[in-house]
């Protein structure tokens, strides 16, 4: 069976915290879940507040409460805020205390000398820290703390920034480890690693990107921040969060994806004499056909995927992908190199998913038009979680453009494929990266090198500050952030003088 793994706190402030913390355990494996108590339990948590606890004491609540909560309790973690001591030294500052044998263990947020600043990361991580250690514990209780830095999740910690070196590694040494395998059945040889690389942020996420044209340069301005810090081994997006998805799938790094775009003439795909594009738009229901864009991508994955045929499947690109686009006869068409339609052209189902209605024409499969993925899905997040619910994602949101002097007709394209996207990336802030770039437009594709430039410093500043507010542990210089939001905003409003 599964350990059944129970989470009780005396702070309502840190159920929140402690969800994040767990959740993405549950997702990746199933041997170990997480949960938090019932309200009515928690309740009864909240009047064991104190102001100083001390070691047997809590074990001793930690019984009563199991005894008092009836059912089945294997591992119950309680969680702390206020300081912990050892019973016979009161001035002692312990983290965290164990009675695996029991199934109890405790860990404490309290911060014990803020002038230390022994706070260097975010408390999501550390509880998550914890969580993982105990559960560990419960595997094989004989497992003890050792006082030798090994970089290993058992490493007595004397001053909390220690934990930074569990957290960077995720690894336990090799004695730890021949204690764990003795207990070992198959899922818990499975779930470990997995919860390891979790604890250490190398566990392999998911990017999942919003449509926007043009103003999709920005994703790779993103990915340079991103990278550094987080391994991707899937890729999801809708028009030109498709585009980047296609090229990440077949293998570029976000330094060949800034070089791209930035080599690119984007006005080449305006592949339209003027004298056919009403006819174009009339008969066809676009201005341009979309060829030139179809050769320019078939080209860039063809140069990563060597071997294969003429044109790449999307079965053959290097890491999975996942392209959205929209059809009158199907609905939500979902192009997946592990899944649904892997065997369609890749450089076909990027151009199904980037069909910019009125401006590109409309491809067909079986027999019906494919319409942009942006129609109704142009953020994407929700169509993925729902397919994919055990995978760990980031997500890059562009915000729509505010501009009241806009027109109508340019702003089309952005009224048409808002929906509920708000509603999405608010339940989702976590794992979303918010990029501004205003006043780029969708369609603007005669784009200058300096405009080029500013979308990667708009794609760089949204990760910079999601990481800043959301990862804590990982250190942002803040100086540099401020000087190039800075100029950010004087490159913006300079944009929208020149368009006065």
């Amino acid at each position: 069976m599964p350990f059944s793994i129970e989470i009780i706190t005396t702070q309502k402030e840190l159920i929140q915290d402690l969800k994040s913390a767990y959740e993405p355990l549950n997702k990746i494996q199933s041997e170990f879940k997480y949960s938090i108590a019932p309200d009515r339990l928690l309740a009864k948590a909240r009047l064991y507040d104190k102001d100083h606890y001390h070691r047997d004491d809590v074990i001793e609540w930690m019984a009563q409460y199991r005894s008092n909560a009836g059912g089945v309790r294997p591992y119950i973690i309680l969680v702390l805020d206020k300081k912990l001591s050892g019973r016979n030294d009161p001035n002692s500052n312990l983290f965290g205390i164990h009675d695996a044998k029991n199934g109890f263990a405790c860990f404490t947020t309290y911060s014990f000398d803020p002038s230390l600043r022994q706070f260097l990361f975010d408390m999501v991580r550390f509880c998550r820290y914890y969580l993982v250690r105990y559960t560990l514990s419960f595997v094989n209780p004989e497992i003890k703390s050792h006082n030798d830095t090994r970089s290993c999740l058992f490493d007595f910690k004397n001053y909390k920034p220690d934990i930074l070196k569990s957290l960077s590694t995720g690894k336990i040494c090799e004695e730890c480890h021949n204690q764990l395998i003795t207990r070992y059945n198959e899922e818990i040889q499975d779930a470990v690693p997995k919860l390891l690389k979790v604890v250490s942020n190398s566990y392999p996420l998911a990017l999942v990107m919003k449509g926007g044209g043009v103003k999709g340069l920005a994703f790779a301005g993103a990915l340079l921040e991103l990278g550094k810090h987080f391994t991707f081994d899937a890729f999801a997006g809708t028009s030109a969060g498709a585009i980047t998805a296609t090229l990440l799938g077949a293998g570029y790094s976000p330094d060949e994806l800034v070089k791209i775009m930035r080599d690119t003439d984007f006005t080449a795909f305006k592949d339209s004499h003027f004298l056919m594009i009403p006819i174009n738009v009339f008969f066809k229901g676009g201005m341009y056909p979309g060829k030139k864009f179809r050769n320019w991508i078939n080209d860039l994955i063809k140069a990563k995927v060597p071997g294969q045929a003429q044109e790449i499947q999307m079965q053959h690109l290097h890491s999975r992908t996942i392209l959205y686009a929209n059809s009158r006869g199907h609905g939500i068409l979902r192009f997946d190199s592990e899944g649904q339609r892997k065997e369609t052209i890749a450089s076909f189902a990027t151009r199904c998913s980037m069909s910019i209605p009125g401006f590109f024409i409309p491809v067909k499969t079986d027999e019906y038009n494919v319409y942009d993925g942006g129609l109704g899905n142009n953020f994407p997040l929700k169509l993925f979680k729902e397919d994919n619910p055990e995978k760990l994602f980031i997500a890059l949101y562009l915000e729509s453009n505010i501009n009241p002097d806009s027109s109508v007709v340019k702003d089309l394209e952005d009224i048409i494929t808002d929906s509920n996207e708000r509603e999405v990336v608010d339940a989702n802030k976590g794992s979303v990266v918010r990029i501004n770039p205003s006043p780029i437009k969708t369609t603007q594709f005669k784009l200058s090198e300096e405009e080029k430039d500013f979308l990667v410093q708009c794609g760089r500043v949204g990760a910079l500050k999601y990481l800043r507010e959301f990862h804590k542990d990982i250190t942002i210089d803040v100086a540099m952030l401020s000087q190039l939001e800075e100029d950010l905003d004087r490159k913006r409003q300079n944009y929208l003088y020149k368009r006065k």
